[in-house]
């Protein structure tokens, strides 16, 4: 019975600690690879930013100021748009069930 018994327990003690150390390196590298992705998207976002940057000054020295001021207005319309939607609906605006 012993001789069943012990490698019986070594194999469940093996395959316990295998998942513990697989799950945790499995779990740290999609962590990682995430952080990656997002700072390789952060600095894809730099990159288009300075590029616009430049484009603008361009413009500005150019004497063309108005598409400039419509450039640069895009990002700021963005966000009040994305502002519009985090309000609380108030009035007319709500929704009766």
């Amino acid at each position: 019975m012993k001789i069943f018994l012990t490698p019986l327990l070594c194999l469940l003690c093996g395959l316990a600690v295998g998942f513990i150390f697989g799950y945790r390196y499995y779990d740290r590298h999609i962590t990682d690879e995430a952080v990656k992705q997002l700072s390789d998207d952060m600095e894809s976002a730099d990159c288009y930013h300075a590029a616009e940057a430049t484009c603008a000054i361009e413009l500005i020295e150019s004497g063309d100021r108005s598409n400039v001021v419509q450039m640069l207005s895009i990002p700021i319309a963005n966000i009040t748009n994305g502002m519009r939607f985090m309000q609380t609906p108030t009035g007319s605006e709500r929704c009766e069930f």
